[in-house]
């Protein structure tokens, strides 16, 4: 028997859903079973530590069990994850530039807390967290941007408010701190972009060109956005180290910034603000564009994967390790089987439609593949062919960082391997490679 006291503590933390109204004959026969399994729900996912939550709600966030909704996207030496409740938990690195939004700048034993801009609770109404370098900025259900970390364009070590009105953001890591840049599409579709400008990967402006029509090296800064100019027109984007790429009508897209490795996807390496187009999306819309270091890639409505650019470590598949190619290349099989893919700085990995296990490719110094093995060399291992990372079934999402891989399963686990910069996997985490997925730990 639940006490009163316990029912009223109860009613206070459930949310109007709970509470649905139903239509017809099933309202009079469920509606009073619903509410006590609600009651009860909320009851036993109630907690004080991580450790007595469930499987499916494995966080303990305000004395309440709650879900991973998604995971953190970049080339970082950290990961994030956006909770059901949507606040954000940060892990790994050494946080010396405070890139884990805790207000602090030292390394964090266990996942910490992205807090708000005046340190004094959880950032809020969290949607999505990109990560570069030493930064993190997240996207709220308002629209509104917030950075942290060091660069774009340094706000501090507590998240700070950069814009409004944005629907997506895509954030590059940078060569070295202070280096990260981060592009957002506004309501109107309106592209703008901040941070470090090298090469005019966030774009040119007539006093950022110099005579042979190159960007040059100078950052941009954002103390609002009413400074920021507009880019474009674009519906996706994908901003990686060195250049950036967007689409608006959904057939062609167009990249800016380094071109030396044939980043643009034009076919040519001709360097300058802007490419005259990727080449090779005419036969379906692009629906996402995944950015790494200096290759993209992009999935099309069809459910193909291509990327173009540079195959650091082997991580553009069927092309050659540390070979180019300037004009997008199918990685997918045809028919697609790949259910998502995820772009590390030299390595890959992919969902299995199939099945939701995970396949990886790409250098693997680090246990990067996840299939229990690792070998720096001399030389350096490639897996030149998808390799199955042990233990990962039912994948929702997988994102790759700069050395290390990290999955969300359809239980509410998230699980990490590879290099472990401070900790990949949270709590008790060992110090060295982790060569197969291991369970993060939140407390």
């Amino acid at each position: 028997m639940v006490g009163l006291a316990a029912l009223m503590a109860c009613a206070q933390i459930l949310s109007l859903s709970d509470f649905r109204a139903c239509e017809g004959a099933e309202c009079d026969a469920s509606t009073d079973a619903s509410m006590s399994d609600a009651m009860m729900d909320v009851v036993q996912t109630t907690c004080a530590t991580s450790s007595t939550c469930p499987t499916a709600s494995p966080v303990c966030s305000a004395n309440v069990c709650v879900a991973v909704d998604t995971l953190s996207a970049g080339i970082s030496e950290f990961q994030c994850a956006v909770l059901s409740d949507h606040t954000a938990r940060c892990w790994g690195d050494g946080n010396s530039a405070a890139e884990l939004g805790n207000g602090q700048m030292v390394a964090a034993a266990a996942p910490v807390t992205v807090l708000n801009p005046n340190g004094t609770g959880p950032l809020m109404n969290i949607e999505t967290i990109v990560t570069g370098l030493s930064y993190g900025c997240a996207l709220t259900g308002l629209g509104e941007v917030y950075c942290w970390g060091s660069d774009p364009s340094a706000p501090g070590i507590y998240p700070t408010y950069v814009l409004n009105g944005a629907t997506q953001i895509s954030g590059a890591a940078g060569v070295n701190p202070n280096q990260g840049s981060v592009c957002a599409i506004l309501g109107s579709a309106s592209l703008v972009c901040w941070g470090f400008n090298a090469d005019g990967r966030i774009g040119c402006t007539s006093s950022g060109v110099d005579d042979a029509g190159n960007c040059t090296f100078t950052p941009i800064s954002v103390p609002g956005s009413a400074s920021l100019p507009v880019l474009g027109q674009a519906s996706i984007v994908g901003a990686g180290t060195y250049v950036t790429c967007s689409s608006l009508d959904a057939y062609n897209a167009q990249c800016m910034g380094n071109n030396t490795y044939g980043e643009f996807g034009s076919g040519s390496y001709a360097t300058g603000c802007c490419s005259s187009g990727v080449a090779g999306f005419h036969n379906a819309p692009i629906v996402a564009i995944q950015a790494s270091d200096q290759y993209m890639c992009a999935v099309d409505s069809s459910g193909y994967w291509w990327c173009w650019g540079w195959s650091l470590g082997g991580a553009i598949l069927h092309v050659a390790p540390n070979a180019t190619v300037s004009t997008p290349q199918l990685v997918s099989t045809d028919p697609p089987t790949f259910g998502g893919l995820t772009a590390g700085w030299a390595h890959a990995c992919a969902i299995m439609a199939a099945d939701g296990s995970v396949v990886c490719w790409g250098q693997n110094d680090h246990g990067q593949m996840g299939n229990g093995t690792a070998d720096a060399g001399p030389p350096p291992m490639y897996q030149t062919t998808p390799a199955t990372a042990t233990g990962l079934s039912n994948v929702k999402a997988v994102a790759a960082h700069r050395n290390f891989t990290c999955a969300l399963n359809g239980d509410g686990q998230v699980y990490c391997w590879g290099q472990n910069p401070g900790s990949i996997l949270g709590a008790g985490s060992p110090t060295t490679d982790v060569l197969t997925p291991q369970l993060v730990k939140w407390d």
